[in-house]
Parts: C-alpha cells; sequence; structure tokens
C-alpha cells in the first residue's frame, strides 16, 4: 500500500519556521499526494515545494489548552436507558495492527518531546515533559467510513490528568490542520469526546467519570467506537459510555494520541489495534 506523506508528519503554524529551518539540508523529493486527532497537523520539518521523507508519524499539537466547552451544532445525544449494540453489522476486518511491524507501517518517531516506538508487540509513547501539548502517532492512509475501531492500550506511568486516545476520521488540510473524532480517557477515570476541526476542539462529550475504566498505572483498558453515517457510540471496557449524532466526517483515518498534563513521564504502551467494516442496511 502507498502511505502518502501527509500521513507520516504534520504541523502546526507555531513550529513552521522552526521546521524550514531543518530542512535546509534535507533533499526533498515530490509529493505523490496531497489531521490530528483520520488526521494530520503538526511536525518539526516542513519544505515549501514538497513533503519531507521521513519514517515516522508524529502530530505535534499547541501548548495551550486545546478543548473549549461549546458543542457542535450537529451533537444530540441518545435517549437515556439506551445502550446500542457495539458489534449491531459488524463484518471483515478493515486493519488489523499488532504493532510488530507485520501491517508495513511505521508508528516509530522520536523529538524532544516524545518517543514513540516498536518493541515486544506494542507501540511504546513515553513523554518527557509535562504539558507541553499532545503528540498524534499517525496511522496509515487508509480511508475508513463505517467501522468499529476497538484499541487496547496499557499505562506504565499515569497521572490523574494525562491522557492517551484514538483519533478516527481524521484528514489534514493543506496548512497541516488536522480534523476528526477524538476519543481519550484520562489516567484519573475519565473519558471524553472532542470533534477537531483544522486543530480547533470542541466538546462533545464531556469528562464522564466512569467505573468502566481502569485509572492510574499499572492498568489496561480497551477503548472501541463503533461508526456508522452520522451515529458514533463510544465504549470502554465494552462498557457503553455515550452517543452521539454528528455528520460533520464520515469517514477518514485513525491515528494514536497521547498528553502529558503533569510533570513529563507519561508512558503507555498501544498494544492492539483493529478495525472492522460496519455493513449498514
Amino acid at each position: 500500500m502507498t502511505q502518502n506523506p501527509l500521513r507520516k508528519i504534520r504541523f502546526h503554524p507555531l513550529y513552521l519556521l522552526t521546521g524550514l529551518f531543518l530542512l535546509a539540508a534535507c533533499q526533498p523529493r515530490p509529493a505523490t499526494t496531497a489531521a490530528p486527532l483520520l488526521t494530520p497537523q503538526i511536525s518539526t520539518e516542513v519544505t515549501a515545494t514538497a513533503p519531507p521523507v521521513l519514517p515516522a508519524t508524529l502530530t505535534l499539537a499547541p501548548t495551550t489548552e486545546q478543548a473549549t466547552a461549546t458543542p457542535t451544532p450537529t451533537h444530540t445525544p441518545l435517549p437515556p436507558g439506551v445502550t446500542p449494540d457495539p458489534n449491531l453489522g459488524v463484518g471483515p476486518t478493515i486493519w488489523d495492527e499488532k504493532f510488530d511491524g507485520s501491517s508495513g507501517w511505521k508508528w516509530e518517531y522520536t523529538d524532544p518531546l516524545v518517543t514513540f516506538a516498536i518493541a515486544n508487540g506494542q507501540l511504546s509513547g513515553v513523554m518527557a515533559r509535562g504539558d507541553q501539548g499532545w503528540r498524534i502517532s499517525g496511522g496509515p492512509d487508509v480511508q475508513v467510513a463505517n467501522a468499529q475501531f476497538r484499541l487496547t492500550v496499557r499505562t506504565f506511568l499515569c497521572y490523574e490528568r494525562d491522557e492517551y486516545g484514538l483519533l478516527l476520521r481524521s484528514r489534514a488540510n493543506q496548512n497541516f490542520e488536522f480534523s476528526g473524532y477524538l476519543f481519550k480517557l484520562s489516567c484519573g477515570g475519565q473519558a471524553r469526546v472532542e470533534l477537531m476541526r483544522d486543530n480547533d476542539p470542541s466538546v462533545l462529550l464531556d469528562w464522564i467519570p466512569t467505573p468502566a475504566i481502569q485509572p492510574g498505572a499499572p492498568a489496561e483498558n480497551t477503548l472501541m467506537v463503533w461508526a456508522a453515517n452520522e451515529q458514533l457510540h463510544f465504549y470502554v471496557n465494552e462498557r457503553h459510555i455515550g452517543s452521539i449524532t454528528d455528520e460533520t466526517f464520515t469517514s477518514g483515518n485513525f491515528d494514536m494520541y497521547l498528553r502529558d498534563r503533569t510533570n513529563g513521564g507519561l508512558s503507555v504502551a498501544y498494544t492492539r489495534l483493529t478495525v472492522k467494516e460496519v455493513q449498514t442496511p
């Protein structure tokens, strides 16, 4: 499968000047095609004529608070008491990521703030400093519409406000700003869903405390999203957390999300990601 260069690295305007300086010594190649989170955005490198050839997938985030409390106009909750079936219409596997190199996609990346590395059948993510923005290890250039996403994450060092999660239906614009749906957990035992539009987040489901989440570290949690057209259902460890109805994005890519909001040293491992088609009538 041809990997889209824009899926490998993304940029935020704050890093643009630094990226231009770093690429002065690089040899660019022509881009084959034209955010985050399905969605690239920020990076440590950039060129004015063509994207660089890099082995890693990382998106750098703004260091400011990145989510507002403004819901999107299209968000409407399900009626109380409704528990949707997470396996409704689930069919063939679209992507099975064991983080052992067998998928052919390289998730690894290192910069002064974060290290994503594959070893022993897992993608480890370790952040060196706290509250310096988030990072995203970008996934393959695979367009997914109606699907069930299942991601298992283990925590090794994780404070209450630290976060990890999954960005789905992501995409990037020409300014390397990304959009998509971000489903994330805090190590304090809460879940949240945000809608990202060109790096601008809004809250769809605000922080929800739930005993379904294993807090702290060491712990293991499985995030699952069932997405069909404008309907998205969110689960943790097979328990329904909440649902949204939103038609902003109906397809895109998928990425790993990580943010240290405390003292640095956040350490997690993404151990398995499966994406299966959801067949609708």
